[in-house]
């Protein structure tokens, strides 16, 4: 018995032994992260939240101690992104930890961990952008202004009554898109957005169905943190003028439409044949094309306005179109059930096309649209006539009806 418990106790210490050498083996093949989040003069920020992220996206997350401290430990080797969130209306700026963009840039930094890291980080302070809101060269009061677009609502601005914003707490960027923009990294410029009532359109707008123009992107230089950019705003144009005939008199009703990208906008002319339309101008090359069409008269064909050209009324002349030379229809036939009826044109313009529509009592005849008809039950006792539309291209469209036939009777013999 007891060489058999000499036995036992060897076999349970050897277990003690393996079970504590695991956490050592565990320790040897991972590794931690530590290190101090300080503010831009030194301080330990404390109670900040620093993010780590791996290949797959947001791993796990500490809040700093009072002394700025934080630890991530039980890591596998590999590729992560490490960044300490600055605080809601700090004015502070997103540290991280590797090669690439700070914070508010397009692609996250990453680095390679290997073995046990000590990464301290350290806020930097966001920048300003501020500048005039002017309309007509004139500075312009409370105008919303947005960082980006398509706007934050939480970063909007209003201008002045000197019609200057300013907008804080930006990022800033360490490496700049493109070689040729100005500062430190390309960000989209300041957007003002109208008020309902305000004169003037939205000054940046992708899809240019606003009317808006393109503004240079900028960034914030690392030296001075301070961005201006003035923002001239696009007042809205309309076109106005006059639609005559040849003879010169007013055309009224006439329709005046504005086609412009993705976006169409029609009016009528008054009883003096004036129309008001607004147009959207891009850039000051860009031109405005109108159309004008009234029945009965020869559509203008493009007008093409130029932003030199809105100030001078456009007179507008539509050519009355030629009506088609006819002659009233008749109705030949036998007035009896079962019988058949002919539409005798007359004489009209040579070329016209044309097309029937049969009428009992004055009610259309469902179906009834050839230059013949015969005669049903329904018909009996009631009065048909024929209208014939003659149609040409380059004139007007002409419909002419015959006169109503005798009451349409029963007859004994059969019909021919």
């Amino acid at each position: 018995m007891r060489a058999l418990k000499l036995v036992l106790a060897a076999i349970l210490a050897s277990v003690l032994a393996l079970g504590a050498a695991q956490p050592a083996l565990a320790d040897a093949s991972t590794h931690s992260i530590r290190g101090v989040v300080t503010t831009p003069s030194g301080a330990p920020a404390d109670g900040v939240r620093v993010r780590l992220d791996n290949w797959s996206g947001f791993l796990n997350s500490v809040t700093t101690a009072a002394d700025g401290g934080y630890h991530f430990g039980g890591l596998a080797a590999g590729s992560y992104t490490l960044s300490a969130i600055a605080p809601e209306g700090s004015g502070f700026q997103t540290a991280w930890k590797g090669d690439g963009p700070s914070a508010g840039g397009r692609a996250k930094p990453t680095f390679d961990l290997a073995s046990d890291l000590v990464a301290d980080l350290r806020f930097e302070r966001g920048g300003t952008l501020t500048g005039i809101v002017r309309l007509n060269g004139q500075p312009r009061a409370d105008v919303q202004v947005c960082p980006d677009y398509p706007a934050d609502p939480t970063r909007c601005v209003r201008s002045g009554t000197d019609g200057r914003y300013t907008i804080t707490e930006l990022p800033t960027y360490t490496d700049a898109a493109d070689p040729g923009e100005t500062g430190s990294g390309a960000m989209y410029p300041p957007t003002a957005f109208p008020n309902p009532g305000d004169p003037f359109v939205t000054t940046v707008d992708w899809g240019s169905a606003y009317h808006g123009r393109y503004l240079p992107t900028f960034g914030i230089p690392d030296d001075t943190r301070k961005y201006q950019q003035d923002i001239d705003l696009v007042p809205i144009t309309y076109v106005s003028g006059t639609v005559v005939n040849t003879a010169g008199t007013a055309v009224k009703k006439a329709s005046v439409c504005y086609s412009g990208t993705h976006v169409q906008r029609c009016t009528s002319t008054n009883a003096r044949g004036g129309f008001h339309v607004r147009v959207d101008f891009a850039a000051w090359d860009d031109v405005a094309v109108l159309n004008v069409e009234r029945t009965g008269y020869r559509a203008s064909g493009d007008l093409v306005i130029t932003q030199a050209q809105v100030s001078d009324p456009a007179v507008v002349t539509l050519t009355p179109l030629a009506k088609v030379r006819s002659q009233r229809p008749v109705v030949i036939g036998y007035r009896y059930l079962g019988y058949t009826l002919h539409a005798v044109r007359g004489s009209w313009t040579k070329g016209t096309k044309f097309s029937y529509r049969w009428y009992r009592n004055g009610k259309p005849i469902k179906h009834a649209t050839k230059s013949s008809y015969r005669l049903k039950r329904a018909d009996v006792s009631k009065r048909i006539s024929v209208k014939v539309t003659g149609k040409r291209a380059g004139y007007l469209t002409v419909s002419r009806t015959s006169k109503p036939t005798v009451r349409v009777g029963v007859r004994v013999l059969a019909p021919r």
